[in-house]
């Protein structure tokens, strides 16, 4: 090819046609420069589709993390509600305004002093900021998700971890003493399942009485209603929050990548 092209400017300077041959060499440059410029627009557009793929990939892995966090989180609010019932089940056996089965109170006393861990995924936004934030073209978004990994999340786990600070201390004092007012009793059980052993595993005996009649049970369970609507106050906003964030991600997702969800 550069042959070809080097015999005909020989052959325009061998019959002297100068106009014809800075014609040519004029028409050969704007041929470089517009492969060039060619080859760089190629280059760009590969450049921008690797970018869009890793920012896909990324959106939809921290989509994914916060679809399984609301999950857990939502587990939480059931357990919250469970100790919620619980402890108005234990009120009111106490005032004798019900009456529950045996298993129906010892669920109960279990449910009421129940507590949580909260925790959460923040893998792949990690993931994301060690490879920069700017690889989320999105400003509103860039700037959402930066909020709620590194401001919302952190400091809502500080607000529990210091509810459980304020109430866990004094509730794990009271336990201790009904432990040794006889409330309960632990002992170890041999579990076979299905013909197959288990093990041993930890077990409650409780006296039902004492929990019904004595005084400084309700203290308890009125320490430990606090404790959960300290948390259940905490836990709903956590999970308005994160459904928020999941909406905007998933909107992303469907209207720059057609995705459906």
């Amino acid at each position: 090819m550069i042959k070809f092209f080097r015999h005909f400017r020989k052959s325009f300077l061998d019959n002297n046609q100068m106009g014809k041959y800075f014609k040519y060499a004029i028409g050969e440059i704007l041929l470089v420069v517009i492969g060039i410029l060619l080859a760089l627009q190629i280059n760009n557009w590969n450049e921008t589709r690797k970018a869009n793929i890793f920012e896909e990939n990324m959106l939809s892995e921290i989509y994914t993390t916060l679809k399984s966090d609301i999950d857990i989180f939502n587990h939480f609010e059931d357990r919250i509600r469970k100790k919620d019932s619980a402890i108005d089940n234990l009120l009111y056996a106490r005032a004798g305004k019900r009456k529950f089965s045996e298993e129906r109170l010892r669920n109960d006393i279990f449910w009421a002093g129940s507590s949580i861990l909260f925790t959460y995924n923040d893998g792949p936004y990690e993931a994301l900021k060690s490879s920069g934030l700017d690889n989320i073209t999105t400003d509103s978004l860039r700037y959402e998700l930066s909020d709620y990994f590194e401001v919302y999340l952190p400091r809502a786990k500080s607000f529990i971890q210091n509810t459980e600070q304020k109430y866990e201390p004094k509730i794990n004092k009271m336990i201790d003493r009904l432990r040794e007012d006889g409330f309960f009793e632990e002992y170890l059980e041999f579990v076979v399942e299905d013909g197959i052993e288990k093990g041993y595993a930890p077990r409650r005996k409780y006296d039902l009485e004492k929990y019904l009649t004595e005084p400084f049970y309700e203290e308890y369970l009125i320490q430990n209603a606090h404790y959960k609507s300290d948390l259940w106050w905490n836990l709903k906003s956590i999970i308005s929050r994160s459904e928020k964030v999941q909406e905007t991600i998933k909107k992303e997702l469907k209207e720059r990548f057609n995705h459906s969800n």
